[in-house]
């Protein structure tokens, strides 16, 4: 795990980090104040956001073509995930780009 290269934003350590952050930002979604749907919204580009980072580094450092591949697919599936998220957050909140997220 220490040699995987991870995103700057993702980084593990051996007591699984990152699990814990994905969890935290469960636990941030369960009390998230109104409008719910808004801040559903601007976590999961993010994480879409992470995903594409993380296939990038796949498409750069992968050997096996299948890995590369479903990289493709992985950052194309986001992308337009993204895409559609942000089309929604523009028609109802007024803006496509997410909030920043507090830092703890």
């Amino acid at each position: 795990m220490s040699q995987m290269p991870m995103l700057p934003d993702m980084m593990m350590d051996m007591d699984g980090q990152m699990m814990m952050d994905m969890a935290s930002s469960i636990e941030q979604l369960q009390v998230a104040p109104e409008p719910f749907d808004q801040h559903f919204i601007d976590m999961m580009i993010g994480h879409h956001q992470m995903a594409i980072e993380a296939a990038r580094l796949a498409q750069q450092q992968a050997t096996r073509p299948e890995i590369r591949d479903t990289a493709q697919q992985i950052i194309e599936k986001q992308q337009a995930e993204i895409d559609q998220l942000k089309q929604w957050r523009q028609q109802w909140y007024g803006s496509a780009e997410p909030e920043p997220t507090p830092i703890p």
